[in-house]
């Protein structure tokens, strides 16, 4: 076998086969909160895009989120006028909130400032140098401002001014911002209708940040038929760290009762700080199933902070043509197959499942028989369809409980909202997602304990601590979910080496956050779904064994999406 069918082969087992879901986190290198001593006293501020005049600041809706992007700068600066927002507070109001959410980079570090009546000014003498009436300045991206009638300055009808601050240089950020007005209850709106679960199909959810312990606006049904034998509820949460109670009562809905435990009026509840919860309800259950209705209210007992996740619903019902109950597979998640990041897929990205019920009958891996020929389309009793495309699969995992599935977005699927349907023999069950024009996302693979990024020279070999990249030297990354190319590439197309597909979005290289030319990005030989990204090591590349190094790529004008941060060792 070739140097580089050795390298492919390689590769192909490292995608295949990937350890249970990880958390990625970002250190903060014992950097301590901002205090007034970190000053934007020597900034400048920027205003206007491409050096234009000065425009109004963005509106924005109360409770509704509003993406944006600030360029990079050379000097620590304040974003203000055409990039900054507002939020109109009217009389009445008991709350103001307003969170911002760093998308990217990855430990991105953006302070927020506002301001009523006007908007945001550098001043000296100001606490940071910065006149405004209130400040977030931690040192990670997402920052959390409330201003009620018992804040100093108290809340106010009329305009609040929101904007941004940096002190980091050459970075592209992407972020979301909410604001959300709380008036007097007698003002607000109704409690929207619950959602209907159908049985196997999971749902997502967000829990706007609530200042006190209480039941969420958003909440579920689900009708059971007569004969159903058992009622499975299965709740996850994303968001790391948060508390999120179920509560299921038959034939209305859960409400708040402070004579009641947790607060609340409800037949059956699972409560803890478990991020995944499994509420059954059967003919053991007190009181036992009953056909009918089922309504589901999710209790948040996490303050100030937005909470997503999932729930699904699974009804045990008659019996298969074997005798057994079909019980519907459960589907977490969604997660890129090589960042293992929720929801960041694209056509032609490697992705994979995580559920409970997908591969109950597997103990270890079932792998395609030919990893250097097309991917099937089904594996065992199991397939996995996009939209209306059938996906390639990869593998099928039960490693220690975590079952997983393997698979390639199929590139005919276009970005926008799409189902993703898992069938294993007779059970089907589906999960909504979200498909971007670009989700980048590296090869990795583990050296010494520590995951790297497969970096390779132009014989085959890979760049490790033992054996580092130099300043100058030519070197090749992996990375999928970059887009489209040119040919178009098909669903399950192996890379040809003589016919090789250039990825038609621009992309960038980091190497310890500078930015570094792509020399070429081409569609990788005997492989599927990845990128073979060329570079040179810049001249003044740090030395060091864990050197940053991440990949970008232009997804829409202002929109620059970046793969998770991997580590390259420089001699």
């Amino acid at each position: 076998m070739s140097t580089r069918n050795r390298t492919a082969s390689g590769l192909l087992s490292a995608l295949a086969i990937l350890a249970p879901p990880v958390l990625h986190a970002q250190p903060l290198d014992g950097q301590m909160f901002k205090g007034n001593s970190e000053t934007y006293a020597s900034a400048e501020t920027k205003s206007a895009a491409k050096g234009g005049t000065p425009r109004a600041a963005t509106a924005l809706a109360s409770g509704v989120p509003a993406l944006f992007n600030l360029p990079p700068v050379t000097s620590p600066t304040i974003f203000t006028g055409d990039f900054s927002h507002t939020i109109s507070v009217p009389q009445g109001a008991t709350r103001l909130l307003i969170q911002l959410e760093t998308l990217s980079p990855a430990g991105g570090d953006l302070d927020i400032f506002v301001r009523f009546g006007a908007d945001v000014a550098l001043e000296a003498g100001q606490p940071n140098g910065v006149r405004a009436d209130f400040r977030s300045l931690s040192f990670s991206g997402n920052e959390t401002i409330t201003v009620t009638p018992a804040t100093t300055p108290a809340l106010q009808a009329g305009t609040y001014f929101i904007a941004y601050g940096t002190f980091e240089r050459g970075v592209f950020y992407s972020a979301r911002i909410t604001a959300t007005v709380t008036v007097d209850s007698q003002t607000q709106t109704p409690r929207p209708e619950p959602t209907r679960l159908v049985s196997g199909s999971s749902l997502p959810f967000l829990l706007p940040a609530a200042s006190a312990p209480s039941l969420a606006a958003q909440s579920f049904r689900i009708d059971v038929p007569e004969g159903a034998q058992s009622l499975t509820i299965e709740l996850s949460v994303i968001t790391t760290g948060a508390f999120v109670a179920l509560f299921a009562n038959h034939g209305s809905a859960p409400f708040a009762d402070p004579t009641q435990p947790d607060g609340v009026r409800a037949e059956h509840r699972v409560t803890g700080v478990s991020q995944f919860k499994t509420l059954t309800i059967d003919s053991r259950s007190l009181p036992r199933l009953r056909a009918g209705t089922y309504f589901l209210a999710l209790g948040l007992f996490t303050l100030n902070r937005v909470v997503t996740g999932t729930i699904v619903a699974r009804i045990a019902t008659g019996a298969t043509a074997g005798g057994g109950p079909v019980t519907q597979p459960l589907l977490i998640s969604v997660q890129n197959l090589l960042s293992l990041e929720d929801n960041a897929l694209s056509p032609g990205s490697l992705a994979r499942l995580v559920g409970r019920g997908l591969t109950t009958q597997l103990n270890g891996c079932l792998l395609p028989a030919d990893p250097l020929g097309p991917l099937p389309l089904r594996l065992g009793d199991v397939t996995v369809s996009v939209g209306s495309r059938v996906a390639p699969l990869m593998s099928l995992c039960n490693l220690a409980g975590v079952e997983t599935i393997a698979f390639q977005v199929p590139f005919e699927t276009p970005p926008g909202r799409t189902v993703v349907t898992i069938r294993s023999g007779l059970a089907i069950a589906t999960l909504d997602v979200i498909l971007a024009a670009a989700s980048p996302a590296l090869v990795e693979t583990t050296v010494d304990g520590r995951k790297r990024a497969v970096i390779t020279r132009a014989d085959g070999s890979l760049v490790t601590p033992l054996n580092p990249a130099r300043p100058g030297d030519p070197l090749r990354a992996y990375v999928s979910g970059v887009g489209p190319y040119f040919p178009t590439v098909a669903t399950n197309q192996f890379g040809d080496p003589a016919v090789r597909p250039v990825a038609m979005l621009p992309m960038l290289i980091g190497i310890n956050n500078a930015g570094v030319e792509v020399t070429s990005a081409r569609y990788a030989a005997n492989l599927i779904g990845v990128c073979e990204v060329s570079f040179t090591v810049p001249g003044d590349a740090p030395p060091g064994s864990e050197i940053d190094f991440v990949v970008a790529v232009d997804a829409a004008p202002l929109l620059r999406v970046f793969s998770q941060r991997s580590v390259i060792a420089i001699r």
